[in-house]
């Protein structure tokens, strides 16, 4: 993944579970204040927790999950594969299967 200003991401995302364009500025600006909307509710979601857990809230990075919503602007490649490694074939016995 690449974004216009030549930042390349090694590793890339592992759990990308949707890639949308936003086709006006106006959509742009709907999905950033969704978006930020959600981390709010998020960051007091969190800190709620420590503080019933009773654990300092003094200088706390807030953790986002791994599928948590990411929006990048002007990306100019997203290379995406696709491993079917875990797919399964009922074999019967005594019958012969090819391997492809």
């Amino acid at each position: 993944m690449k974004s216009s200003n030549d930042d390349s991401f090694n590793k890339p995302p592992k759990h990308i579970r949707h890639i949308c364009m936003v086709n006006s500025k106006e959509s742009e600006r709907e999905v950033l204040e969704r978006i930020n909307a959600l981390k709010d509710a998020y960051a007091i979601a969190f800190i709620t927790q420590l503080e019933i857990d009773n654990k300092p809230i003094d200088n706390v990075s807030i953790k986002y999950p791994i599928r948590f919503p990411l929006f990048r602007e002007r990306i100019r490649q997203i290379n995406l594969s696709v491993n079917n490694a875990y797919s399964s074939v009922s074999i019967k016995k005594g019958q012969f299967h090819p391997i492809k």
